[in-house]
């Protein structure tokens, strides 16, 4: 025979380790996608929460400055100017 029964075994066992090798490297692409998919959604998520407390300022701030408006006299409306020289 060409083969020997203790090196049959050897190479049975390299082909299940080269297996699990293979389905590693194959799997390897999908896995850092699935990991840069998840940081995105993460870093969206930062940002959607920044934009929301920077517009609940921006609505806080326009209140607050349209309720002092009415209260501030302004500097030119009402005041009589002569013109006549």
């Amino acid at each position: 025979m060409g083969i020997k029964l203790v090196e049959l075994q050897v190479a049975l066992h390299r082909t299940v380790d080269l297996g699990k090798i293979q389905t590693q490297h194959n799997n390897h692409g999908m896995v850092i996608q699935a990991h840069i998919a998840e940081q995105k959604k993460k870093q969206d998520e930062i940002k959607r929460k920044k934009v929301n407390v920077i517009k609940s300022e921006e609505k806080e701030n326009t209140s607050s400055t349209q309720t002092k408006q009415p209260f501030e006299r302004h500097p030119h409306k009402g005041n009589h100017f002569d013109l006549r020289g």
